[in-house]
């Protein structure tokens, strides 16, 4: 089973922040801040991997997680069309930045 783990992305301030045990979703408010959920997999630095995360792969190729489910990840691929790639393992994935402070890697 997966360790399950958020962090935020706050809208006023355009930062990152780790959600603290203590914190409470009733308590937050949804206009500022957007929830990420960890997806329960590291990339080959062991880096945690996050919704919302761009990833590179060994090929140098971007990519955007989207969801994740299990021990499966969904990418949104950097191509002319709109499409969605699966990976079942992230050896070769490095999380390069995030779409909130990053998305310039995307274009």
């Amino acid at each position: 089973m997966r360790e399950i783990k958020f962090r935020l992305w706050d809208k006023k301030q355009k930062e990152m922040r780790q959600m603290q045990p203590n914190w409470s979703f009733s308590n937050l408010n949804a206009s500022e801040y957007i929830t990420l959920q960890y997806t329960g997999l590291k990339d080959k630095n062991g880096k945690e991997i996050y919704e919302g995360d761009i990833v590179r792969n060994t090929f140098g190729k971007y990519r955007k997680v989207v969801a994740s489910k299990m021990k499966v990840v969904k990418f949104q691929y950097k191509h002319r069309y709109s499409g969605y790639g699966l990976a079942k393992e992230t050896k070769g994935y490095e999380v390069i930045g995030n779409i909130y402070e990053n998305l310039e890697l995307l274009k």
